[in-house]
């Protein structure tokens, strides 16, 4: 999920969900995130740059106003 998605998604539960019911749910979405999250070796983040490097050498990138045009249309998309 992007982040511009989940920036939504948090609007709209913060603007319905009461503080206990909030604090419930971020009790229960914390803890697993802990237990999921892995550390990358040394080479799988070598092997991520390198990706990200043939990704801009084909021209597959986004500018800054690419990126702002971008996250703008999905919050009027979303209403947001």
């Amino acid at each position: 999920m992007s982040e511009v998605a989940l920036e939504g998604l948090l609007f709209r539960l913060k603007g319905t969900l009461s503080l206990s019911n909030r604090q419930w749910l971020a009790a229960h979405l914390v803890e697993p995130a802990k237990e999921s999250v892995l550390p990358y070796t040394v080479e799988e983040l070598q092997s991520r740059a390198e990706q990200g490097v043939q990704q801009i050498e084909k021209g597959k990138f986004l500018t800054a106003d690419e990126c702002a045009q971008h996250r703008q249309q999905l919050m009027q998309q979303y209403s947001l």
